[in-house]
């Protein structure tokens, strides 16, 4: 047998041995993120132009059973997914802005704090893959949190990868990627975002 053979062989072999998730797991999967709060609140959310009726959209979300902090304004819509119950990892501070077409992946927690302002189009993904067999790549989910810490600015079109605290009063610039923790009172811009300054406090 020689060695495209043995591979293709291989690969067969790892196949079978990935368990079948039969109809009902085929069930769980495909509506297990059907959240029916979720499609109402949108719903309602969808009459409320961008940029107006911020508070109002503000107590929609508190009385859907999100924690949204006092004073906090919701510019425009969220995108919230995640399994089961995603309105219990997601916590708003005070005063804090979030602007519209956020996109937040509930898998962990999501914790934006006090005074903290959330550009528009900004990725929150807290859910990644291990990477896994050369035949499959995207392997195992593992998700880990997000801390957007008080005063912390988060950019334009930012991305926030799964496990990143950015620190308080720190700034990422708009479309950059982050990767690891942003320490307090520092911008970070690029891909992968790097520090550029530090910031007057």
């Amino acid at each position: 047998m020689d060695g495209m053979e043995a591979e293709r062989q291989a690969l067969r072999e790892a196949r079978e041995r990935v368990p079948r998730e039969g109809f009902l797991g085929m069930l769980r999967t495909e509506f297990g993120a059907i959240h029916p709060r979720l499609r109402l609140l949108n719903l309602l959310c969808f009459f409320l132009p961008p940029l107006s009726l911020c508070r109002l959209r503000a107590a929609l979300y508190r009385a859907f059973g999100f924690r949204v902090g006092e004073s906090t304004v919701l510019l425009g819509p969220m995108e919230i997914v995640g399994p089961s119950r995603p309105w219990e990892r997601l916590t708003i501070g005070a005063r804090a802005m979030i602007n519209s077409h956020v996109y937040m992946d509930l898998g962990d927690r999501i914790v934006v704090e006090d005074h903290a302002v959330i550009a528009h189009h900004v990725v929150l993904i807290t859910t990644s893959h291990q990477v896994h067999q050369w035949w499959h790549r995207a392997g195992p989910n593992e998700s880990a949190p997000i801390r957007i810490c008080e005063g912390a600015w988060i950019g334009a079109a930012a991305v926030i990868l799964p496990g990143v605290t950015v620190g308080r009063g720190a700034v990422v610039a708009a479309g950059a990627v982050v990767t690891r923790d942003v320490p307090d009172h520092t911008l970070v811009a690029g891909i992968p975002a790097r520090p550029i300054r530090q910031l007057p406090t």
